[in-house]
């Protein structure tokens, strides 16, 4: 009797190692996939599209154009002719944000510099020149609220 419990023993013993090789084999192959998921995605800046880019402007949220204008001249992303204008929108109202707080600051050496970075965004604009004044409204109501 004691023969057929070892035996029964030594099988059961058998059949765990076997699952647990199967499971350890099929955790690191679930392992392995997903690091290769994650090497395989695509960070390329494509999901900002023209149609967003208009959106930022015509809303006003120009932190956010201007974020996003930083960000794809930094990667170096060729754009459509109206993405780079909506830029230009977005680096124009960075320039006068900086211009209005070194003006205020009494740096009219760095104040000079922006205010040439703003004609020069202003000529990149092209058809959505309109929003200048919009900018710069933005731009005045901030600082004259400003304490």
């Amino acid at each position: 009797m004691k023969k057929t419990s070892q035996h029964t023993y030594s099988v059961s013993k058998a059949v765990l190692t076997v699952l647990t090789v199967l499971l350890s084999l099929t955790l690191l192959f679930g392992i392995w996939g997903a690091i290769r998921s994650i090497r395989e995605v695509d960070y390329s800046p494509s999901r900002y599209t023209e149609e967003y880019y208009l959106s930022c402007l015509q809303h006003g949220n120009y932190t956010e154009l201007t974020r996003m204008a930083n960000r794809d001249q930094k990667l170096g992303e060729s754009r459509s002719e109206t993405i780079r204008q909506c830029q230009a929108a977005g680096l124009y109202y960075e320039a006068a944000v900086l211009y209005e707080a070194c003006r205020a600051a009494g740096m009219e050496d760095e104040a000079t510099r922006q205010e040439a970075l703003m004609n020069r965004y202003a000529e990149q604009m092209g058809d959505l020149e309109k929003y200048r004044d919009k900018i710069q409204e933005t731009v005045q109501g901030s600082t004259d609220a400003a304490p």
